[in-house]
């Protein structure tokens, strides 16, 4: 399963998803993974924002649900 990382918050597509949709009042379309996609899938991707940080300073970070609410 795929998930994004938000300081110390672990999400997959799937719940992300779900809250965006809930926002919006909109239902979820979801399509199987092709057969191809599922070969070369490598699992969890965690991003490293330290490069980022050094280049533009401090990011303030907010919890991905409250960002959602305030979009």
């Amino acid at each position: 399963m795929t998930h994004l990382m938000l300081v110390g918050e672990d999400y997959s597509l799937k719940e992300m998803a779900e809250l965006i949709a809930k926002k919006f009042n909109v239902g979820i379309n979801y399509v199987a993974w092709p057969e191809v996609a599922l070969k070369i899938e490598s699992g969890d991707t965690v991003f490293d924002d330290d490069k980022i940080q050094s280049a533009i300073g401090t990011i303030k970070y907010n919890r991905f649900e409250n960002w959602v609410n305030n979009i």
